[in-house]
């Protein structure tokens, strides 16, 4: 019918909760409403908001599903990504929410900032390599290129 949930609904529907709020419970907007929020920063109040829901949350995968439609709805600035990561404490899983929510940094000169909230090297190590941002551990370099033919 046209009609889509808010992301902050959306995002606490998937989690298995209510709204955010009251005042965000019941609140429907039209499609291109929703689709042209969807590139809108995610407000600090919905961040509070959110971590509150994640510290309810019982299961990684429910984390997860959370933090997910989170980043698919809104921008994100590196710190925030980063308070989302450290109320979820959930290794590989984090992992793939660090990918899903670096694609939606506003500012993402700011990697150390996210790269901060793991609490692990192997993490961050494997944080960056799926972003393709450092050569897997065990490539080795290239070796040198052959020195050209002598002629004489």
């Amino acid at each position: 019918d046209g009609v889509v949930r808010t992301a902050a609904a959306a995002g606490a529907h998937a989690a298995g909760r209510g709204a955010f709020g009251p005042e965000r419970e019941g609140r429907d907007t039209n499609v291109a409403a929703a689709t042209a929020a969807m590139d809108d920063e995610l407000p600090d109040s919905e961040l509070e908001l959110a971590i509150g829901r994640l510290g309810a949350i019982g299961g990684d995968k429910d984390r997860l599903r959370l933090v997910k439609s989170i980043a698919r709805a809104n921008m994100l600035r590196a710190d925030q990504a980063a308070a989302l990561i450290r109320e979820c404490n959930f290794s590989q899983a984090g992992v793939e929410a660090g990918v899903l929510m670096f694609s939606r940094l506003v500012d993402p000169e700011n990697l150390d900032t996210l790269l901060g909230a793991y609490r692990y090297q192997e993490e961050k190590d494997e944080l960056t390599q799926r972003l393709q941002l450092q050569p897997p551990p065990s490539a080795a370099p290239a070796p040198p290129p052959p020195p050209p033919p002598r002629r004489g």
